[in-house]
């Protein structure tokens, strides 16, 4: 349940933003006679400025910051894998890595298609909101990697 504070706290900040879009609107020539229409226009622009800042704000606090791919911290550090993730999967990193290397970083593949050379594995993506998981497939040809695809 929303306390009291949240929302007076939210009431003093589109108050604000009423007051001075409203002495904005002041300065243009048809605002200052029609007091009506500068009022209804005062409120809607003060609480879709308040919408606007707050989810500038939010977004700002939840952002994951992103991270070089590190295969050390990879390997060790599970909790910062979903920062290293759009640097390894957008960078040529995998290519040319041996089989061997892969499995050494990445644990056992999810699945191994002998026949094709090619290795699956299920990366986990964090967003601010949610949990992805990222099918990598990697294509290999004389025991290295020569491709990878991957899909959220």
């Amino acid at each position: 349940m929303v306390g009291f504070e949240s929302v007076a706290i939210v009431l003093t900040i589109i108050t604000l933003l009423y007051f001075v879009i409203n002495r904005l609107l002041l300065r243009i020539k048809s605002f200052k006679t029609n007091k009506l229409k500068r009022l209804f226009l005062s409120i809607f622009l003060s609480v879709f400025s308040y919408i606007i800042i707050s989810f500038f704000f939010i977004k700002s606090l939840t952002s994951i910051p992103q991270e070089p791919f590190n295969e050390s911290t990879w390997k060790n550090n599970v909790r910062e894998r979903h920062k290293m993730i759009d640097d390894l999967l957008d960078s040529d990193y995998l290519i040319g890595k041996n089989k061997a290397k892969i499995i050494d970083i990445f644990g056992n593949p999810k699945e191994y298609d002998s026949v094709q050379n090619i290795m699956f594995y299920e990366l986990y993506k964090r967003s601010w909101a949610d949990i992805y998981i990222v099918d990598l497939k990697l294509f290999l040809e004389n025991n290295s990697v020569v491709k990878f695809e991957f899909k959220e």
